[in-house]
């Protein structure tokens, strides 16, 4: 054999490798099914009388899809916080109640907040709506209006006495 160009060695070399198994033992599928929702459930099964979807089970298989998209894990935690004290706080059972209004409340409920803790909290709902509406369950995207905005502060310029302050400092 000879040895070409940028070919590949050692792990990508499969030609005297055992074939691989691409079949689940029943073990394997009992043991995924413990771990939390399979991606490949059907949403149809959640749905109940008038094609309603209930909003834990779509925020679970959003979950799922997340892990799978190799999302941090402590943003999917900070997604689920954040979207479980929504729907704890609004009493949101199903993906049909949550309209403008709803967000609008929420965001007066948590009270006398920073407007950068506001604009962190709403960003966090609109990428879980985002997956929704991707998903098909959410057929407007009601909340792309929602925006908080966030005063900044203006620096000062530096002075020149300031100026020579710092360069005495580094000039040490």
């Amino acid at each position: 054999m000879s040895k070409k160009r940028n070919q590949r060695l050692g792990i990508f070399n499969l030609e005297n490798s055992a074939p691989i198994e691409l079949v689940k033992k029943s073990e394997e599928k009992a043991k995924a099914v413990d771990n939390g929702p399979a991606i490949m459930l059907d949403v149809s099964l959640f749905n109940t009388g008038n094609n309603r979807i209930n909003a834990r089970t779509a925020f679970l298989i959003c979950k799922e899809q997340m892990r799978l998209s190799n999302i941090r894990p402590q943003t999917i935690k900070e997604y689920e916080y954040n979207y479980n004290r929504f729907i704890e706080t609004m009493q949101i059972d199903y993906l049909d109640e949550i309209n403008l209004e709803v967000l609008y409340r929420f965001l007066d409920s948590l009270g006398d907040v920073s407007d950068v803790t506001m604009q962190s909290k709403v960003r966090k709902l609109k990428a879980i709506l985002n997956r929704f509406h991707d998903n098909g369950w959410i057929n407007r995207r009601f909340w792309k209006d929602l925006k908080i905005k966030v005063d900044t502060k203006v620096k000062l310029p530096a002075n020149e006495n300031n100026l020579s302050i710092l360069l005495s400092l580094l000039d040490m």
